[in-house]
């Protein structure tokens, strides 16, 4: 890949001039609601040098028309409902620029985001990919915590950092189109962990790289993470696939790694059996906790949990509504002085 420079600077009226084309790439389906947010989260970022591609998958509401209302530089695309990753790589296949950005469709850009990107780029020409802190929000406007409070980020080659959680939120990526020569497009058919897989792909040849700013709001709405028990369950069964598979493939990366390994199938299996325990199935939440443990005896929260799913379950009501208000009111605080 060339590590090549290019000129940015900002006219008289604001406008970001960019001697390359990027293409921003936003599945949809079903997400008139939001879109016109979202894209003017886009174009207010003051950049001339763009293309929206937006990939309608499969939509029933009037997401063509909320996109029809806009003069701004925008390719609409219509597919039969086949998936983001389906939407994202129709959206690759049909862009046009060097850089390609990603964007879901309830999510929103901050003013910044793309110049601050750009202006690593252009300083640090051997990263080929850049993403950022986000701040988590809800439907009623409300803040809640940054989308990566309980992880750390990191930059360089972040493969086995990768490896041990995914903490790549979708909407903050900027990368270089000729990665994609390389390590091909999102898989089609690993649902909700595609991106997962596609940033894994990308950290074994490319190096990352983390700008520590919330440039990109994450919309947490009752659709958020996965739908229901049966779409959590086929996310985590998914996530753990993907892991085997890594370790199988990449067994050469893997060798003497065996505390790492530990710590991946510990922490997934914990974040399963927590996942149980909201939905108030302990029996299922017990089974994976104690696999968290088997895999990372170290893990102190999967003790802690399987401990709660076996005290009467009047006594984890109260636990819980303690807890339920002191969060709502410690966010009350945070957004109050944040305004």
């Amino acid at each position: 890949m060339s590590n090549y420079r290019f000129s940015l600077q900002e006219n008289e009226g604001g406008i970001l001039k960019i001697n390359v084309m990027i293409s921003i790439i936003i599945p949809a389906y079903n997400s008139a609601k939001y879109l016109p947010e979202t894209i003017d989260s886009i174009l207010a970022q003051g950049m001339r040098d763009y293309e929206i591609i937006i990939i309608d998958d499969g939509s029933t509401d009037n997401t063509r028309e909320v996109i029809d209302k806009f003069n701004a530089k925008i390719k609409y695309i219509y597919q039969k409902q086949k998936g983001a990753a389906a939407a994202r790589n129709r959206g690759i296949r049909n862009s046009r620029g060097d850089y390609i950005a990603f964007l879901d469709a309830d999510d929103i850009w901050l003013p910044q985001k793309i110049r601050l990107q750009m202006q690593y780029f252009n300083n640090n020409p051997e990263i080929s990919i850049i993403y950022t802190d986000a701040q988590v929000f809800d439907e009623r406007g409300l803040i809640w915590h940054s989308a990566n409070r309980h992880m750390r980020m990191y930059s360089g080659k972040i493969y086995y950092k990768l490896f041990l959680e995914n903490f790549i939120h979708t909407s903050s990526v900027i990368l270089k189109r000729a990665c994609l020569e390389r390590v091909g497009l999102f898989d089609e058919s690993l649902g909700p962990c595609e991106d997962y897989e596609f940033w894994l792909r990308l950290a074994r040849d490319y190096e990352f790289a983390f700008i520590n700013k919330p440039l990109v709001k994450y919309r947490l709405s009752s659709n958020s993470f996965s739908r229901g028990k049966a779409g959590f369950e086929r996310m985590f069964n998914l996530a753990i696939k993907i892991s085997e598979d890594i370790i199988s493939e990449d067994h050469n990366l893997f060798e003497g790694s065996q505390y790492l390994i530990r710590q991946r199938f510990g922490k997934l299996y914990y974040r399963y059996g927590w996942r149980y325990f909201q939905i108030n199935d302990f029996r299922n939440a017990r089974d994976r906790f104690i696999l968290s443990i088997k895999h990372n005896k170290l893990f102190l929260k999967s003790y802690l949990y399987l401990l709660l799913t076996i005290i009467p379950f009047k006594i984890l009501s109260i636990i819980r509504y303690i807890n339920r208000k002191i969060r709502l009111i410690l966010r009350r605080i945070i957004n109050y002085y944040r305004l």
